[in-house]
């Protein structure tokens, strides 16, 4: 089976790094409609086994090992689930895409995530995925003490957002509110055209991650302790 390039069903979150993307995937992961970034997760969700709160519970898996371990950990840049990162190039994709990978871009059912900094020139051809761009996060850059990246970042990324026929722009900052975050959310499902009611989850998720501001994001670590929580408590 050959990648689709022209699936709708691949979701992009541009942001620079520190500015919470993957957190943001992970809330739009506890819907039916959305795997997460994760192998093990993507193919148990695929089988149509698990409930919003069984989502719910993996996409706090992230916060509750960086408790555990006083380090930031996050699911990866999808090198582990879709075979390549945001900084491979369309050869390279080609090349290394893993089956689930591929089986996703030909199918309706489900959105599947990929996550990208700066490497714009490595998604424009997927030229009918969903794109969503973290525009504003100056608080949490600044709580993170990562801001003086984002004016680079910025100017780069406006180079390619009239190339983003669908798109929509995220404020993380709201994450230090409730009902504004969820608001933010909910925008979100509105235009993935997604019913989606389990805003208490979402709620679980924010206060997860303001607790989760503790932990300083450099030193990230990943899959061995995602795969410890995995198989502990997934099954």
């Amino acid at each position: 089976m050959d990648i689709n390039f022209q699936t709708d069903k691949l979701i992009v979150a541009h942001y620079t790094g520190g500015a919470g993307g993957k957190f943001l995937l992970n809330c739009l992961a506890v819907a039916n409609q959305v795997l997460h970034m994760s192998r093990e997760f993507a193919n148990i969700k695929i089988k149509g086994k698990w409930t919003e709160d069984q989502s719910l519970r993996a996409s706090r898996v992230p916060f509750h090992l960086s408790m555990k371990h006083k380090t930031h950990v996050e699911f990866d840049h999808g090198g582990g689930v879709w075979g390549f990162t945001h900084v491979d190039d369309k050869k390279t994709q080609l090349l290394n895409s893993t089956n689930i990978f591929k089986h996703l871009t030909n199918q309706n059912k489900y959105y599947f995530v990929h996550s990208n900094h700066d490497q714009y020139e490595n998604f424009i051809h997927y030229t009918k995925c969903k794109n969503i761009i973290i525009e504003e996060c100056d608080e949490l850059l600044k709580i993170r003490g990562m801001y003086a990246t984002k004016k680079d970042w910025w100017i780069k990324t406006q180079k390619y957002i009239d190339l983003m026929p669908d798109k929509l722009f995220f404020n993380m900052d709201s994450f230090l509110d409730r009902e504004k975050f969820a608001l933010e959310i909910q925008k979100v499902f509105e235009y993935l055209d997604i019913k989606f009611h389990r805003y208490d989850c979402i709620e679980q998720l924010r206060q997860d991650f303001c607790l989760q501001q503790k932990i300083p994001v450099k030193g990230t670590s990943r899959a061995d302790w995602l795969v410890e929580r995995y198989n502990s408590k997934q099954k």
